[in-house]
């Protein structure tokens, strides 16, 4: 992973929405409405990525993603509570089992960045930021 220190002007907002009765909490993490470079989620590019725990993630999952891109990262836990720590960009939340979290940030630097279990310390995936 690359270090890289998160805006102290962090923000988290949580909203719940029911889909074919399952209950999905969101959590929005995000840096300020812009980058240091004065980008906004509108002028920069965002990239979604999706990760369910045990289907598609694993230390071998990896994204490449261009710098200056904005990551909209979401994590599904389909069968245990979890916490879901984002290496390089400092983020962390809580998912519950059978929900999911999402993280958004912006990317200004190149090098990589682990996002891991903080229950099985195992890495999910990788972002490649090139």
């Amino acid at each position: 992973c690359y270090n890289d220190k998160k805006s102290d002007d962090t923000t988290i907002a949580t909203s719940e929405s029911s889909v074919d009765t399952t209950v999905t909490t969101v959590a929005t993490v995000a840096t300020d409405s812009t980058d240091p470079t004065g980008s906004t989620p509108t002028t920069s590019p965002s990239i979604e990525l999706d990760v369910v725990i045990g289907v598609d993630s694993g230390p071998d999952r990896l994204e490449t993603v261009a710098v200056g891109s904005w990551i909209i990262l979401t994590v599904t836990s389909p069968e245990a509570d979890d916490e879901i720590h984002v290496h390089g960009v400092d983020l962390e939340q809580p998912v519950a089992a059978g929900e999911s979290v999402t993280f958004t940030f912006f990317v200004d630097t190149v090098g990589e960045i682990e996002v891991e279990s903080h229950v099985t310390d195992g890495v999910l995936i990788v972002i490649d930021v090139v």
